[in-house]
């Protein structure tokens, strides 16, 4: 309701107060009583919106909302779930598209480019993948698996160079670098498989004195002499894999083969283009103690150790190798299937 209340009659303004009509004067009326003027000041205070009349009613309705141009695109992509698709890939490059939806409102649109590592290259029965397999008597049976599983393959052709009883302690007997450095070039491999270090846990002879094995300067020597070997391997082939020492049956030479493997670890650790594979657990029991005999992949149980508790069975060659092999298909891409 609006209105306004007649000046000359108070007796009407009272009759409108006392009905509880909500109607109000924006003008002063001469002689009105000062009780008048209290409800008029208690009127004043409930009523809102000055002369232009009564308060708003309580249900109200709000004036239609508007948003910026681009809102209305950016809140439709919210309702669907995030979805990834991948766009067609090059030999050089992967590219992925994914969409995430922010909490509430906002959703984002990323672009992730992989790009392959540079050692990859792809493969084919044509150009196989060509593994040089370097170290100890060890070395020597995990080759020849390496080379059957790969014939099978026809995606692995194998080179092998072992030499019994060697490692890089005593380069006075056998000396690996020297050796590598020459065979690399005539080669070419893609990768190198090392297995080697089983024979040096011993004293180290430099001009200067012996280095007892185990002592910080011995470790501080060996693991020099370890990374140095490893980027020679590096640098004349795509990328290597070197394999620790497997577990030992003797309690004495398990412990100086597992002072070894750590040393090697920290060094392979640093280097992007070399991967360590564990053997030493390969060659446990569910408890945690030597093996010799273990089940094989197709179930059987089957003798992986020779009486010497060092070297490897054939079936324990193979068994290496898998592990191996499995490392190397997941780097390059292939599969490696049950028996081959």
């Amino acid at each position: 309701m609006s209105g306004t209340v007649d000046a000359s009659s108070e007796r009407g303004a009272e009759a409108r107060y006392a009905a509880g009509a909500m109607t109000r004067t924006c003008r002063r009326r001469p002689g009105a009583r000062r009780r008048e003027w209290g409800v008029l000041a208690l009127l004043w205070a409930l009523l809102s919106g000055g002369c232009a009349g009564p308060a708003a009613s309580p249900a109200t309705t709000a004036a239609p909302m508007t948003f910026p141009a681009h809102s209305t695109a950016t809140i439709a992509e919210t309702s669907a779930p995030p979805t990834t698709e991948a766009l067609p890939t090059t030999p050089a490059t992967a590219t992925s598209t994914s969409t995430t939806s922010a909490p509430a409102t906002t959703a984002t649109t990323a672009i992730a480019t992989t790009t392959l590592p540079e050692w990859w290259r792809p493969l084919n029965t044509d150009e196989p993948l060509r593994a040089w397999v370097v170290g100890d008597s060890l070395a020597g049976p995990l080759g020849n698996a390496l080379a059957r599983r790969g014939a099978t393959l026809g995606l692995l052709a194998v080179v092998i160079d072992y030499q019994d009883g060697t490692g890089l302690a005593r380069p006075d007997l056998f000396d690996w670098p020297e050796t590598a450095a020459q065979r690399l070039p005539e080669v070419a491999p893609d990768v190198v498989v090392s297995l080697i270090g089983a024979n040096d846990g011993q004293a180290l002879r430099l001009p200067g004195g012996r280095l007892e094995f185990g002592s910080p300067e011995w470790d501080r020597e060996y693991a020099g002499r370890v990374g140095a070997f490893m980027d020679l391997l590096a640098g004349g082939s795509r990328r290597v894999y070197w394999v620790g020492v497997p577990t030992m049956s003797d309690p004495d030479y398990d412990a100086r083969v597992r002072h070894i493997n750590a040393l090697v670890q920290q060094e392979a650790a640093t280097r992007r283009q070399l991967v360590y594979v564990d053997a030493y657990s390969l060659f446990q029991d569910e408890e945690g103690r030597f093996a010799t005999q273990l089940v094989d992949e197709a179930g059987d149980l089957v003798t992986v150790r020779l009486p010497d508790g060092t070297h490897l069975t054939t079936a324990g060659a193979d068994r290496l190798a898998l592990a191996v092999l499995d490392r190397v298909a997941a780097d390059w891409g292939f599969e490696v299937l049950p028996g081959s």
